[in-house]
């Protein structure tokens, strides 16, 4: 063949491990191995229309994971998957309103699942996708700017990370469980960075 697969992302969820590839040259599969060759199978194999991005993010969430991906006559959804075939499915679609949101990265917290997303219209900004299919959304750098959460933490029940609004430069934020918006910690280094 004249193309490799590039497995990436490899991610522990229930004892299993999953991962990005390319099945073929024009689409990545999510694999899931037990560290055997008759163990390891591509669960988007009988679905040849959904595709990842390579660097689609995925995160375990309880025994499950839970994953970025879209048909190709669809938009992107975060997925989830028991590591079989059958139990791969749609877990939650984004809404008309934010078209192309594109996942990039994935943290389990507090039963649902902080999303780093793009979309055009607001760039990368956080949200927050529940298992019962609710999606809040916050553009914390207004406009097209990209605050790009990222360093994902858990400590003491609250979920800490790192972003841009714009105002304060790169610093420590939190998201509480079960509030409705994430908090700036503080702004250790004052102004616009």
């Amino acid at each position: 063949s004249s193309y490799s697969s590039y497995p990436t992302q490899f991610t522990e969820a229930g004892g299993r491990m999953y991962f990005a590839a390319s099945a073929d040259q024009f689409n990545n599969s999510l694999f899931v191995s037990d560290g055997t060759p008759e163990g390891t199978q591509n669960l988007f194999a009988n679905d040849p229309l959904l595709t990842m991005e390579s660097s689609s993010a995925m995160t375990a969430l309880g025994d499950e994971l839970v994953f970025g991906a879209k048909r190709w006559s669809e938009g992107w959804a975060l997925w989830k998957t028991d590591g079989t075939p059958g139990g791969t499915l749609p877990w939650l679609q984004f809404p008309a309103s934010m078209p192309g949101l594109l996942p990039s990265g994935l943290f389990a917290f507090d039963g649902g699942v902080a999303v780093v997303g793009y979309t055009p219209a607001t760039g990368h900004e956080l949200h927050f996708a529940r298992a019962e299919g609710s999606l809040s959304s916050w553009n914390l750098n207004p406009g097209s700017g990209h605050s790009l959460a990222r360093d994902f933490t858990l400590h003491a029940g609250e979920l800490f990370f790192t972003l841009d609004d714009g105002s304060h430069g790169r610093e420590l934020w939190k998201l509480a469980s079960g509030t409705s918006a994430p908090e700036l910690i503080a702004d250790l280094v004052p102004g616009p960075t």
